[in-house]
């Protein structure tokens, strides 16, 4: 979607700049952080200036130290709500396959969905009983032992969309919008910059790298 905003390839490459460029080097900085620390975020400033022998100030330790924990939990709100979408989508799909009459997964089933307070609440219920299932059983045996296999299981997913979409969309149209990138949509026009346009897609290109590195507070540091 992003992409085809903002001039298909031009937005690819500004991308992975900012990917090999930028957000690698924090990914490997968060890595290293939660390694040395082995604990909790809020913990972590005060433990790793003990290791240096420089103490950390309690308002540092407290305000960057719980801010990523309600980081953290803001996120968990929004996740929940689109686990709750997946797993009702999920369920009708399966559904489809057994009753002669299938629903239809269409748009205007999905503004029929969102639009229902108490359906949404239901799954996302389910989706939170079936993640504290998970959380109970520990990290080794709970979260580990499920990332080991549905890590895969999204590798599998990811390259079964892009046969099936090869096979039912013209892929030659995709193609072409990463082989010719159109910078005038990124703002950067024959006549100058565009700044309105160009700050929006730099805003838009590097919160989709940080995002899809879960480079926000605490994320990649717990682990």
């Amino acid at each position: 979607y992003l992409m085809s905003q903002y001039g298909g390839g031009a937005f690819l490459i500004v991308y992975l700049i900012a990917v090999i460029g930028i957000c690698s080097f924090i990914l490997m900085s968060k890595l290293a952080f939660g390694r040395a620390a082995r604990t909790d975020l809020p913990q972590a400033f005060e433990k790793i200036g003990e290791q240096l022998g420089r103490p950390v100030s309690k308002f540092w330790r407290f305000s960057v130290g719980y801010l990523g924990v309600f980081n953290s939990w803001g996120l968990s709100c929004v996740y929940a709500i689109v686990m709750g979408w997946t797993l009702c989508y999920a369920v009708m799909g399966g559904v489809n396959l057994l009753v002669k009459i299938p629903v239809s997964l269409s748009q205007d089933t999905f503004h029929l969905f969102t639009a229902s307070f108490g359906y949404q609440l239901f799954w996302v219920t389910c989706c939170i009983l079936i993640c504290m299932a998970i959380m109970m059983r520990g990290v080794q045996k709970g979260i580990e032992r499920l990332c080991s296999i549905l890590t895969p299981v999204l590798f599998v997913l990811l390259i079964f969309l892009s046969v099936w979409l090869s096979c039912t969309m013209d892929i030659g149209r995709v193609f072409d919008a990463l082989s010719h990138p159109d910078w005038g949509r990124f703002g950067l026009t024959a006549h100058g910059i565009d700044y309105p346009v160009f700050c929006e897609a730099i805003l838009a290109t590097l919160g989709q790298s940080f995002g899809s590195l879960s480079l926000g507070l605490g994320i990649i540091f717990v682990y």
